[in-house]
C-alpha cells in the first residue's frame, strides 16, 4: 500500500523520469548479469513502463531473473535485457508499504487463501483510498498487522469474515516492543560502462596498482542528492543514536579524526578491550580507527545514496622484469597526486576490484591516453593480456 498523502506526486515523479532515461534504451554488457539483492530498474510488462526494483532471485540460465517492484509489492520474471544497473532516484524511500491483515484467517482446507478470495480482495482494496491502524509492529521475521477501514466502506477484515470466506483467529494485541533493528546496507557505486573513459578522482590509494576513485560525470539529480546527504550528515549525524555495542559490517557515522567531519562508513575491526573500531570510509575508501564515541547509528534513508568509491586495479599492467622498490614508488607517485587531479577511468573488466585502463588527458590529443604510458615506453611496464580458459587447458 501506498501513503496516499505523500506518495502520489512522487510515484509519478518517479515513473516520468524514468520512462525518459530507459524509454528504447539498450541493455550495456554489464546489465546482463545479475545476483540477488542487488538494486535495479525493471521494465514492467503489463504496461512496458520502468520502474525501482529489487533482484529476488536469478534463474539458472541467467537470461531471466525475478524482481520486486519495491514501490509496488508486485513480483515479476523479466528478461535481462529489461533491467538495468544504472539506477537513479535511490535517495527517495521506498513507497510501497508491506502488510498483512489482523486477526483474519481464511476459510479453507489448506490454511491458504483461495484465488477466488484473493480476486474479490483484490476488487475490494486495489487502487481504493483507506484508513490503516497497525495492531502488532513489524518484526525481522513478519511484516505488521493492520486493520483496514476503506474510506467508503467497511473494515476489511469485518467484510470478509460477514462474506464467509474468512474468519476470526482469535488473535490479541501483542505488546507494543520496539522490533529488533534490520540489517542496514549500502547501495554499490555505480561503475561506468565499458569502454566510457568517465572523469574521475582517486580518492584512496591501496597499493601501486589498487586505489579507489570516485566519478565526477555525476548529473544534476546525483549532485542534488550528494550535497543533501552530506549536509544532513552534518548537521544532524552528532544528535544520532551512539553504537554502544558495534559489529563488522555495521553501517554507521563516523567522525573523521583529520577534519572532524561526519562521513558514511562501515564497521571492518572491532576492539571490545579498547572500545575501539576500526571503519571505511564508503564513499571515499579510507580506513581509520576510532573510539565508540565518533561514530553514531545511521538511519536508512542515507543508505539509498550509492556508494561514491569503488575499488579499481590497473589492467593487464606488469613489471618487465619485477616489482622493484623503484618502479611500485613511481606507479605511487602517479597515483598519489592532488585530491583533485582528473584522471580518466575505462573499464576493461567487471569484478572487485573493477580492471581499469587508467588515463590522462594530452594536450593535442582527442582520446587520452594511459596515465603510465611513459612507463610502458621505457620499458619499465609491459601489458600482458589474460589467458583465457580454452588457451590455459
Amino acid at each position: 500500500m501506498h501513503d496516499t498523502l505523500n506518495a502520489s506526486a512522487l510515484l509519478s515523479t518517479i515513473k516520468t523520469t524514468l520512462k525518459s532515461k530507459f524509454e528504447n534504451s539498450a541493455p550495456s554488457a554489464r546489465d546482463l548479469y545479475w545476483s540477488t539483492g542487488q538494486a535495479c530498474v525493471a521494465q514492467f510488462a503489463m504496461d512496458d513502463c520502468w520502474y525501482r526494483a529489487q533482484v529476488i532471485s536469478v534463474s539458472s540460465n541467467e537470461n531471466k531473473v525475478k524482481v520486486l517492484f519495491i514501490d509496488y509489492g508486485n513480483e515479476e520474471d523479466v528478461g535481462t535485457h529489461q533491467v538495468r544497473k544504472d539506477i537513479c532516484l535511490m535517495r527517495h524511500p521506498q513507497q510501497g508499504y508491506y502488510c498483512q491483515l489482523f486477526n483474519v484467517l481464511p476459510v479453507s482446507d489448506n490454511g491458504k487463501w483461495p484465488i477466488a478470495t484473493l480476486n474479490l480482495l483484490h476488487k475490494m482494496i486495489v487502487d481504493r483510498t483507506c484508513f490503516i491502524t497497525v495492531m502488532v509492529p513489524a518484526t525481522s521475521e513478519h511484516p505488521p498487522k493492520i486493520q483496514m477501514e476503506m474510506i467508503d466502506g467497511p473494515i476489511v477484515g469485518d467484510e470478509l469474515v460477514s462474506l464467509g470466506v474468512a474468519t476470526f483467529a482469535g488473535e490479541r494485541l501483542a505488546e507494543r516492543v520496539s522490533p529488533p533493528p534490520c540489517e542496514l546496507i549500502y547501495l554499490d557505486a555505480i561503475v561506468p560502462e565499458m569502454g566510457s573513459n568517465v572523469p574521475v578522482v582517486i580518492s584512496e590509494v591501496l597499493t601501486h596498482t589498487t586505489f579507489y576513485v570516485q566519478r565526477r560525470n555525476f548529473d544534476k539529480e546525483e549532485s542534488v542528492a550528494i550535497r543533501e546527504c552530506h549536509n544532513t550528515i552534518n548537521r544532524c549525524a552528532a544528535d544520532w543514536q551512539p553504537i554502544t555495542e558495534p559489529k563488522i559490517g555495521d553501517a554507521c557515522c563516523a567522525r573523521f579524526t583529520v577534519d572532524d567531519v561526519w562521513f558514511r562508513a562501515v564497521v571492518t575491526g572491532v576492539d571490545e578491550t579498547e572500545k575501539l573500531v576500526t571503519v571505511i570510509y564508503v564513499d571515499y575508501g579510507n580506513e581509520e580507527t576510532l573510539g565508540y564515541d565518533r561514530i553514531r547509528k545511521i538511519p536508512s534513508e542515507m543508505l539509498l545514496l550509492p556508494k561514491l568509491a569503488f575499488l579499481c586495479e590497473l589492467f593487464q599492467v606488469h613489471p618487465v622484469d619485477t616489482w622493484t622498490p623503484e618502479l611500485e614508488a613511481q606507479l605511487l607517485e602517479l597515483l598519489n597526486r592532488d585530491d583533485e587531479h582528473l584522471y580518466y577511468v575505462d573499464v576493461k573488466e567487471y569484478g572487485n576490484p573493477v580492471q581499469v585502463n587508467l588515463n590522462v588527458a594530452v594536450e593535442g590529443r582527442d582520446e587520452p591516453q594511459l596515465a603510465y604510458q611513459h612507463l610502458v615506453n621505457g620499458n619499465l611496464l609491459k601489458l600482458v593480456r589474460k589467458k583465457t580458459w580454452e588457451e590455459t587447458a
